[in-house]
Formats: structure tokens, sequence, C-alpha cells
């Protein structure tokens, strides 16, 4: 699951609350089995509907993909108005997260919504290999300059915001879902992928792409007298330096699992022995706040991490360092003073930042700019 869903999910004090589905590639369409419907159809998920847009099966590239885009936002008012009444632009909250700006641009120019919020969740604009970077900025003008609120989830971001584009930006950290990565008996089974390897078991899950440090992770590999690295998740290999992913792929204490579905994440961080958070210092990295943070440190398991913004304003909970020497003895500092309290204090700082917390949040942000907006 994504941030937008997290957070339409937790978002209270609504009549209804309503997910829209971003259009998919004919491929992922038609693996999901949809159709090439005319219309718009929604679903009833707990208390949220899901909209999942029309011709589906159709390309989301070129011609027809521009098309399709234009089409479903085209004929979404009708729905819209169906679901949530006449009034619905002033009765109305849209939520539109930086990962979604070009259809966010998009649905505002539209269907014209009086109130909505964006909530920056990445330096999208420096991402490396981003395509149609002056496009894109421009959106994110149009988008800043008309959101009744914008939030960022780092420090970094928020003054960056007022720095680059003049924006009052309001903090708003990332979240987790502490129930789901909280320890249980389940997550005490063994990982039948894990019997064989020698511990401990140093691990990162996530997504293996351009704001990792893959020398970091060479390094520690090499400095290992016993124990294994275990990486897993999908790996963007065009973004990973080739010769070092060849290195750590022919590593004696490298193990990779591969992408792993998001409910059996909780499950796989409890069976390792300690938490790696090896970010690099990239702009794009040091404005970030991930949200595999949040996740390690509801587990209660010890984390090392590079000193990214982020992660200092949990010093105290994880082992953070200003070097690669320094990440290779904090592995071994943590595997040796971790202890139950240390678990625990980690814990109970992961449930500050629950979902509902930041939904609960955002809405108090709200009323502070714009005191007057009442949505239902």
């Amino acid at each position: 699951m994504d941030t937008a869903r997290f957070m339409t999910l937790n978002l209270a004090g609504f009549a209804r609350k309503l997910f829209l589905n971003p259009p998919l590639s004919g491929r992922q369409a038609l693996a999901m089995r949809q159709g090439l419907h005319l219309s718009w159809r929604f679903y009833r998920e707990g208390e949220v509907w899901i909209g999942i847009p029309p011709l589906g099966v159709l390309p989301l590239s070129g011609p027809a993909g521009r098309a399709k885009l234009q089409y479903s936002l085209l004929t979404l008012a009708f729905p819209l108005k169906r679901l949530l009444g006449p009034q619905w632009r002033k009765q109305t909250l849209f939520y539109i997260p930086s990962g979604a700006l070009l259809l966010g641009a998009e649905l505002v120019r539209r269907l014209k919504p009086s109130y909505f919020i964006l909530d920056v969740l990445d330096d999208n604009l420096n991402f490396p290999r981003v395509k149609e970077k002056h496009r894109l900025k421009e959106t994110f003008i149009y988008l800043v300059g008309r959101a009744t609120l914008v939030t960022a989830v780092s420090e970094p971001l928020v003054e960056h915001l007022r720095v680059e584009f003049g924006i009052k930006a309001h903090y708003l950290p990332n979240g987790v879902e502490v129930e789901r990565f909280a320890p249980c008996p389940a997550y005490e089974e063994p990982w039948p992928e894990l019997a064989s390897l020698e511990r401990p078991i140093l691990g990162f899950v996530g997504t293996l792409t351009d704001w990792i440090d893959y020398r970091l992770l060479l390094d520690l590999a090499n400095s290992l007298s016993h124990g294994q690295v275990l990486l897993a998740g999908p790996v963007v290999e065009d973004t990973v330096p080739a010769d070092l992913w060849e290195a750590l792929k022919r590593h004696p204490r490298v193990v990779f699992l591969g992408p792993q579905p998001y409910e059996k994440v909780p499950h796989l961080l409890h069976q390792l022995d300690l938490l790696l958070l090896p970010r690099n210092y990239l702009p794009h990295s040091l404005a970030c706040d991930p949200l595999k943070l949040y996740e390690y440190l509801a587990t209660g398991k010890p984390v090392v991490a590079t000193d990214l913004p982020a992660v200092r304003r949990f010093a105290g909970l994880v082992y953070v360092a200003r070097g690669r020497e320094e990440f290779i003895k904090l592995v071994d500092k943590a595997l040796r003073e971790w202890t139950p309290e240390k678990a625990d204090r980690a814990r109970r700082a992961a449930e500050s930042f629950s979902w509902r917390r930041r939904a609960d949040r955002m809405i108090n942000l709200l009323k502070e700019v714009a005191p007057g907006v009442h949505p239902a």
C-alpha cells in the first residue's frame, strides 16, 4: 500500500471517503482483469469507496495514453456528483501526494475542487532520472500556488520549498502501520529462506535504487567474519552502479531474496538480527523521510542508519553513522548492546507516528491555515 491509501483510510470525520486509482498500463489492467469499460466503476472496501478508471486495457503512454487520461477525467465529475452530492466541489477535500503531480494537476484543472492538500513526500524534481523536469516543475508551481494546504515530510523539504518556491509548507513527518509491524507470535515462526544462513543476519528490506549506498554495503560485507548481509526488495538495475552490483551479487556474505509482498515484510524484519538503512547523501536522499525508518522502529529491532536529517531525530533509538567506517563499527556495537528496554522505547516512539495520528495532524493544520474550510 502507499501513502495516499493509508491517508484515505485514516482521515476521520468525513461522511464519505473515496480513493481514485490512477490509470494503469494496458498490461497491468489485463493482469487485474480490467476490461474496456467506458465509465468509472466504484466499489466499497470497508469505509472507503475505490474508483477504477475507464479504458483500462488501453496503453498508458503515447497518444492513446493521453486520450485515456483525458477521458478518465472528463467522465469523473458525474459519478462524483452521484456519490457525494450536487455540492461536492464545496464539500470535498482532495488529497494529492507529490508522487502524482501530473495526474493531480490535471484533476485540479478539470474538476476545479474548492479545497485540496498537496502532500510533498519526496524531492521529486531532483530525482536523478526524472523525465520532463521542466514540465514537472511547472506542474508543481501550479499546484503549490493553488493548494489550500501544502505539507512536507521533512524539514529539508520545508526549507527547500521556502527558498526555491517561496511556499509556506507545513512539516508533517511520515507514518507507519504500527500494529502490523509490532511483534506478534506469528512473526516468531522461522522464515524458511533464512534457515541455512549464518547468523547474525543484517538486513535491508526495500527498493534497491539510486539512493542506496552500495559501496557501504560492499564494505560491510567485506568486514564480516561471520554472518550475512541480506537484501530483499525490487531492484531498479539501471540506477545501480554496475561494478558494485556485480561485486555484491558475487559476494559470499551477501544474499538476495528479491521482492517481498508488503504483507510479509513485517514477518521478515522480525526474523533479522539487525536492520540496515544504508542511504547515500544525494540531494533527493537527504530530503527524504524514509517510511522504512518508521517500520524498523515499530519492530523494536536494532537499526543502523546513515546520517540523514530525518534519522537524527531518533539518535537515541537508532545508531546513526557519519561515515562508512563508523557504520561498520556501529553494526557490531548495536548487536552487542541492544536490550529489550531499548526495543520498547523504539516501539513507543513509532506509535506516535501512526497513520491515524498523521491524518489527524493534517486536518488540524488545515483548520489552522483555512479555518473557514468545512469539507464534509
